[in-house]
């Protein structure tokens, strides 16, 4: 079975593991020579990578959450403007006001 997890518990997962990788003192690149005799230069280090890839894995996910905050406070703008739309027509529809209010706390609690 895939373990999903959270928004909040995956960018915890990688703030965890990028403050290890930040305790371990390594180099970018290495250079070494290869079983057949070959040496091979600046070859990014296994740390290095997974370091980078945790920071592009962060950015995406900071990307979704401002997405999501930014259409949370649409939403929101856009259920005010309804109301006030509705208030000052001349003939107002009757609002469900405990539904708008469940609307309102569900969203405001996202």
């Amino acid at each position: 079975m895939i373990e999903r997890k959270t928004l909040a518990q995956e960018m915890e997962d990688i703030l965890n593991r990028l403050k290890e990788l930040s305790k371990l003192d390594f180099p970018k690149y290495r250079t070494y020579k290869r079983p057949d005799g070959t040496w091979v230069d600046r070859e990014p280090v296994p740390e290095y990578l997974e370091q980078e890839e945790l920071i592009r894995r962060w950015q995406e996910l900071q990307a979704v959450e401002q997405y999501f905050h930014r259409e949370h406070n649409q939403l929101l703008i856009g259920l005010q403007l309804w109301c006030l739309a509705n208030d000052l027509a001349d003939e107002p529809k009757p609002m469900d006001i405990p539904l708008l209010v469940r609307i309102a706390t569900t969203v405001s609690a996202s």
